[in-house]
């Protein structure tokens, strides 16, 4: 009986200690959950500020577009708008080296000079790709960089 109460007696000791154990780990998981929780707090108030910060630039970009938009042509407006909403987002592309860099598609050797010469003098003309039918441009320092 002795012999059983004193192995009783030191699985209890046992036991008790390894509470003590999961006591001290619990207590040391609350105190890192607590400073994460104030991590999360901290950081979620820079996102915010970060995001409020966007939203008004956001706004002040849309303002100024709006009023260049107005003052450009309503069909031309409205054809860069179908073109923006189809092509996901992309709506004007530079010309470099022949090919257009919205659907990286050759533009035949005609266009690629009339687009040059439009925009050397200046005729305000628009072209489109004749593959995916964006707007294109021609970027005469490109050109001439890339040449050099």
């Amino acid at each position: 009986m002795k012999e059983a109460n004193g192995k009783l007696e030191d699985e209890v000791l046992m036991l008790l200690e390894q509470i003590e154990q999961e006591k001290t780990r619990l207590s040391q998981t609350h105190a890192q959950i607590q400073a994460l929780k104030v991590t999360i707090d901290q950081e979620t108030a820079q996102v915010e500020t970060r995001i409020a910060t966007l939203e008004e630039e956001i706004r002040r970009i849309r303002s100024e577009r709006e009023k260049i938009a107005r003052q450009v042509d309503a069909d031309l407006c409205a054809r860069y708008e179908r073109i923006f909403a189809k092509r996901g987002g992309l709506a004007v592309v530079e010309i470099r080296a022949g090919t257009c860099q919205g659907c990286h598609m050759h533009i035949p050797p005609h266009m690629s000079n009339q687009i040059r010469s439009n925009i050397q003098q200046n005729t305000g003309v628009i072209f489109h790709c004749p593959h995916c039918g964006r707007i294109l441009y021609w970027r005469m320092v490109a050109e001439n960089a890339s040449t050099a």
